[in-house]
């Protein structure tokens, strides 16, 4: 998918100390303390007033007050610096100038006060630029937020207008766009461009931020001539005001996928290139939209032909990437694994309340390592399963920085096998146990049976599961995957080796034909949510796939009620509301299992979160009391 403008918070981290210079101190009162103690108190009371006539509705006298309290603010911070205060207050006492001050000056904006707001946002670029550098985020943002007011102070009355007109339809503008209707979204922005060149002139980033929104509409109606074209100006705009920066790689992106839909591919791996040259040092080489634009790199790769270059970026992902790097070591003939992500555990909002300290000290004590220091876990099964029953194995890499002594690591508790072209793993030497394990060059763990460990060792491939396992990642903290297409007939084998079935049920003998992959999600973020979908070979059989489990579960639900109903059989007041609790409570889980169907793809979800799961407690709870107080009686 094409790139949005990139959004990033304005965070004003302040740490070292400036004296604020006399032209800052113009609008500062001569009648204001030099007591800090005093000067907080005068502070206090015009909060309380300008809260007032806030509330009622008299917002030029508000604007007043809340310049006598950017004067205090101003004013504090040179006491504050020339008292020799404790470093922390005067950081605390900055902030909050910055903040109100900014704020005053988003209220005078607002207000069409723009000289007043110019110079106020010219204070703050100054006061910020020896703190925090004239390159940074927040310097730069305060210039370009000055220059504009300024540019607009500067301007006639109805380029004004027109200017404050446009800013009204950009959010409809994003909306249309958001909602496909391109059409409209491209006569919005050309609207919007045109209004902010006249009064901000063709230079400045947010000329250049909707210029690449434009494109995007514009390429998003295969309109790829205007949208190049327009990608073009969006770099010059950019380059000329804020450099080549992230807003200029997300523009970068865009045209390499229009160079790329074009079949311009060598133009296309330039752009690509360009964007991740930037993006690596700014964010880092695991931010995901580093990694997305590697990814479409391999893909261009891929179209190109080049498979060199893709194997080469495809590892730079795996680097990157915790989960991807271990699903990389993944054996060829993987057909079934589960992925979970521990040290992302704690920051879970719906996991809060699991005893993590205690995770940590037992891990450390039985294991050598606490299960949070793993960034990746997947257990996996793998071909053939005939000798052992199943071959299977445990994949994972610990945190950076961060050693343990394995078991098979200690002197005598394994022996070195070499097989293949020199490649090495260690096996089990001790009791029963005929476990191996291999460690990689890039920390990549793995412990399994031995034919697992070899065929990762000498046919490593991510695969359909991994790559299942990768698309999944952000729909829950645990999610596993299944390719039918590798174990079908073995799976249909086994199903017409068992006893026969009720006539409603046999019908999911058949689904091993009709299905190509299985995907199970589970969510603790928000209660317990879980989600299997279920990839058809085609729309025909993913209708019948629906129709098998609708009927499987509508008997699933006849079969359970009538086995409650044998167990409270009687007429008993208690014995009759119970009977319709429980099938209440049977019904709303079976509609919330009810399979949708998308294409050639089945889902079945359900969720339980602090209300509804407690009803399937209830009821295991109420069978066994009802039964006791029947018998008591």
């Amino acid at each position: 998918m094409i790139r949005h403008r990139r959004i990033c918070s304005a965070h004003i981290l302040l740490s070292t100390f400036v004296l604020l210079s006399a032209a800052g101190n113009a609008q500062e009162k001569p009648e204001l303390p030099n007591d800090l103690g005093q000067l907080i108190e005068r502070k206090t009371e015009l909060l309380a007033r300008y809260s007032k006539l806030q509330e009622a509705g008299s917002a030029d006298e508000a604007i007043g007050v809340l310049r006598e309290i950017i004067n205090i603010h101003r004013k504090s911070v040179q006491v504050a610096i020339s008292n020799q205060e404790a470093a922390d207050l005067i950081e605390k006492l900055r902030n909050v100038y910055v903040n109100d001050t900014e704020f005053m000056s988003d209220q005078l904006f607002q207000r069409g006060e723009y000289a007043e707001s110019a110079a106020l946002r010219k204070e703050l670029e100054e006061f910020l630029t020896p703190i925090l550098g004239e390159q940074h985020r927040s310097t730069v943002i305060m210039h370009w937020k000055a220059v504009t007011a300024d540019r607009l102070a500067k301007a006639s009355r109805a380029k004004q207008t027109a200017y404050v007109e446009a800013l009204a339809i950009e959010p409809q503008a994003t909306q249309a766009l958001a909602d496909g209707n391109l059409k409209e979204a491209t006569q919005l922005y050309l609207q919007l461009i045109d209004a902010q060149v006249a009064v901000l002139g063709e230079a400045h980033p947010k000329v250049a931020a909707d210029l690449n929104e434009y494109g995007r509409a514009l390429w998003l109606q295969k309109n790829y001539p205007a949208a190049e074209a327009v990608y073009h100006r969006s770099l010059k705009v950019r380059e000329a005001s804020t450099g080549r920066d992230l807003q200029y790689a997300t523009t970068t992106f865009n045209l390499g996928r229009v160079y790329q839909d074009t079949n311009r591919y060598e133009k296309a791996e330039e752009m690509y290139l360009q964007t991740a040259a930037i993006e690596e040092p700014a964010l880092g080489s695991r931010n995901p939209s580093f990694l997305q634009t590697l990814n479409q790199l391999a893909i261009l790769y891929d179209l190109m032909g080049e498979s060199e270059k893709k194997a080469a970026v495809q590892q730079r992902v795996s680097a990157a990437d915790p989960l991807a790097t271990v699903l990389a070591h993944m054996p060829k003939g993987t057909y079934a694994a589960a992925a979970v992500e521990p040290v992302q555990l704690p920051q879970v909002a719906g996991l809060q309340m699991l005893p993590f300290e205690v995770m940590e000290a037992a891990g450390r004590e039985q294991l050598g390592v606490s299960p949070l220091d793993i960034e990746a876990l997947v257990a996996l099964a793998t071909l053939p399963i005939s000798d052992p029953p199943i071959n299977y194995g445990f994949l994972f890499r610990l945190k950076d920085g961060v050693t343990a002594t394995f078991p098979w690591q200690v002197e005598g508790a394994s022996e070195v096998v070499t097989f293949g072209d020199g490649l090495q793993y260690l096996k089990s030497s001790t009791g029963n146990s005929q476990l191996c394990a291999v460690e990689y060059e890039d920390g990549v763990v793995l412990v399994g049976t031995e034919e697992c460990v070899r065929q990762s060792l000498s046919q490593p491939d991510t695969g359909p599961v991994g790559a299942m396992l990768l698309a999944d990642r952000e729909a829950g903290q645990l999610n596993g995957a299944v390719d039918m297409k590798l174990i079908r007939g073995f799976v249909q084998a086994g199903l017409q080796e068992m006893p026969a079935l009720p006539p409603e049920l046999e019908p999911l003998r058949s689904l091993p034909g009709e299905i190509d992959s299985m995907h199970l999600r589970v969510d603790l973020s928000r209660g317990l949510m879980l989600s299997l979908t279920l990839d058809a070979t085609d729309v025909a059989a993913a209708e019948q796939t629906v129709q098998t489990l609708t009927n499987a579960l509508a008997y699933g639900q006849q079969a359970a009620a009538a086995q409650i109903a044998e167990e409270l059989a009687g007429e008993q007041p208690v014995d009759v509301a119970t009977r319709k609790y429980v099938q209440r409570v049977a019904s709303t889980f079976l509609q919330q299992l009810a399979p949708v169907q998308a294409e050639n793809t089945v889902t079945l979800s359900t969720s339980l979160n602090d209300s509804t799961i407690v009803a399937p407690i209830a009821v295991a709870l109420l069978l066994p009391a009802v039964q006791g107080a029947r018998d008591a009686a």
